[in-house]
C-alpha cells in the first residue's frame, strides 16, 4: 500500500511540473535543465517503485513444483486441541519467532551430524522453500494473506524429519503439530481452517521431498568423500571466467601475494581467518548467514510470511552458488597455494589454516557469501554497506588463511552475486496466474 501511494504521488508531481511548464508557454525543448532532470528522476523513481514486488503471498512464485507426494505421512493429529500446558510449552512470544525456531533447529542438526557446507546449504534451501510455499498456497486457496502459519509448521516439520531420518521417530513431526495446534488455539482458529492448512503443509512437504529425491544429490563418484565433485553435478549453469593459467605471470603474482600476506599476518587477520574457518560440527558458512538473517528479521519485526520469503531466497541463492562453485572447482582443478609456494618460494611454508582437500578456484566461502549478501540486500537495502563488508570479510579470511588466491575470492564473490541476481529476479517476478486461487499446480 505504501508503494502504491508513493507511485501515485510521484505521478501527480510529474504531471504538476509538466502543467506548470505548459502554463508558462515554455516548450519542452527549452524547459530549464533543472526541471527536465527532476521530471526524468521522477519517471525513473515511478518505474522503480512500480516494480516493487507484491506483499501478498498469493502473488509470489512458488519455488517447488507441485505433484503427487512420494511418501505418506502417518502422524496427523494430536489428541484433541492442546490446552494451556501444551500451548505454553510451545514457548514462542510471536508467530515469526516460532517460524525462525525451525531455522535454528536445522542449524543444530547440521552441527549434530557434522554436515559439510554443501550438504548443509542444500538442507537449508529445501526446508525454507517448503516454508515459503506453504504460505503461498495457503494465501491462494483462502484469499487471505495472513494465513499459512500452521501450514508452514506442518510442511517444515515433515520435510525436516525426512532429511534427518536418524532422529527419534515422531519428535520433529510432533513439534510441528504442537506449534500448529498451539497457534490455532491461541488465535481461536476453527478446526476447518486448521485442517485445510495442515493438508496444505502435507502437500508442500511432499513437493519438497520429491525435489530432494530428484535434485541429483545422491550421485556418487569413485573419489573419496573429501575429493568428491558431486555437488557441482547437482544442478546449475552460471559459471565464473577461467582462472589464471598455471605458470603464467599472473598466476605467480597471485601465489606470491599469498606468501607475502602470510609473512605479514596481523593478529586481527588471524582471528578473522579462524572465526570464518567453520569446520565439521559448525553451522558452516551458510549457517552463519542464516544467523545473520535471523537477527535482521527479528530487529525489523518481519511478519511470518515475509520472513519465510527472505529465508527461502537467501538459502536458494546460496545453494545455487555452492553448486556453481563446485562445478568450477572440478572443471578447472586449480592447484592450491600451499603446493606452489613450497615449490617456488619457501619449502617450509605452512598456511595459517589447514588447506581443504579440493581445488582452489573458486572459493566456496566467497561464493555463498556473495550470494547471501546480494539476496539480503534485496530485502534490507539500508544494510547494504554492512552486508557487503561481511561478505568481503568472509572472502578475505581465506586469503589470510593462506588457502586461496585473491582471484578465488574475487571471482567467487562475483559468481555468488550473479547467481543471487537471477534468484531474486524469480523471487520478485509477477506470477501470471496469481489472481487465480491455486489448485495445486505450480505457477
Amino acid at each position: 500500500m505504501r508503494a502504491q501511494n508513493l507511485i501515485q504521488s510521484l505521478a501527480s508531481l510529474r504531471n504538476t511540473l509538466a502543467a506548470i511548464a505548459l502554463s508558462r508557454s515554455v516548450s519542452t525543448a527549452v524547459l530549464p535543465l533543472r526541471s527536465l532532470l527532476l521530471i526524468t528522476a521522477l519517471l525513473i523513481a515511478q518505474k522503480t517503485f512500480a516494480a516493487v514486488p507484491s506483499e501478498d503471498p498469493a502473488a509470489w512464485p512458488r519455488w517447488l513444483e507441485s505433484g503427487s507426494s512420494p511418501v505418506g505421512f502417518s502422524l496427523h493429529t494430536l489428541a484433541g486441541l492442546p490446552g494451556a500446558p501444551v500451548s505454553a510449552d510451545v514457548g514462542y512470544s510471536d508467530a515469526t519467532s516460532s517460524l525462525l525456531a525451525w531455522t535454528e533447529q536445522t542449524l543444530r542438526l547440521i552441527q549434530k551430524y557434522q554436515q559439510n557446507p554443501q550438504r548443509a546449504v542444500r538442507t537449508l534451501a529445501i526446508i525454507h522453500a517448503a516454508m515459503h510455499d506453504a504460505f503461498v498456497l495457503a494465501a491462494r486457496r483462502s484469499g487471505d494473506g495472513t494465513e499459512g502459519l500452521a501450514a508452514a509448521h506442518r510442511a517444515v516439520s515433515l520435510t525436516l524429519a525426512y532429511l534427518y531420518p536418524y532422529e527419534s521417530i515422531g519428535w520433529i513431526e510432533g513439534k510441528g503439530l504442537a506449534l500448529a495446534y498451539g497457534w490455532a488455539d491461541r488465535k481461536e482458529i476453527g478446526p476447518a481452517r486448521l485442517e485445510r492448512e495442515l493438508q496444505i503443509g502435507e502437500q508442500v512437504a511432499g513437493d519438497a521431498i520429491r525435489r530432494a529425491l530428484t535434485d541429483g544429490s545422491d550421485r556418487r563418484t569413485a573419489a573419496p568423500p573429501p575429493l568428491s565433485p558431486d555437488p557441482g553435478r547437482w544442478r546449475g549453469d552460471i559459471q565464473p571466467p577461467p582462472p589464471a593459467v598455471y605458470d603464467s605471470p599472473k598466476f605467480w603474482t597471485e601465489a606470491e601475494e599469498v606468501y607475502r600476506v602470510w609473512k605479514n599476518l596481523t593478529p586481527k587477520q588471524k582471528a578473522i581467518a579462524d572465526d570464518w574457518n567453520l569446520q565439521a560440527g559448525s553451522v558452516t558458512p551458510p549457517g552463519v548467514w542464516n544467523q545473520r538473517a535471523i537477527e535482521l528479521l527479528k530487529s525489523e519485526k518481519f511478519a511470518p510470511a515475509s520472513a519465510a520469503r527472505v529465508l527461502a531466497a537467501l538459502n536458494i541463492a546460496m545453494n545455487d552458488a555452492a553448486i556453481a562453485c563446485w562445478r568450477a572447482k572440478y572443471h578447472w582443478w586449480t592447484v592450491r597455494p600451499v603446493t606452489v609456494i613450497r615449490e617456488r618460494f619457501d619449502p617450509n611454508f605452512l598456511p595459517h589454516l589447514i588447506t581443504p582437500p579440493h581445488p582452489s578456484y573458486v572459493s566456496g566461502h566467497a561464493s555463498v557469501s556473495g550470494a547471501a549478501e546480494a539476496a539480503l540486500i534485496a530485502f534490507f537495502p539500508e544494510r547494504q554497506s554492512e552486508l557487503h563488508a561481511y561478505a568481503e570479510e568472509a572472502a578475505l579470511s581465506r586469503l589470510w588463511g593462506g588457502i586461496h588466491y585473491r582471484s578465488d575470492n574475487d571471482e567467487g564473490l562475483r559468481l555468488g552475486r550473479n547467481v543471487a541476481e537471477r534468484v531474486m529476479r524469480r523471487a520478485f517476478a509477477a506470477t501470471p496466474d496469481s489472481n487465480q486461487r491455486d489448485a495445486g499446480k505450480n505457477p
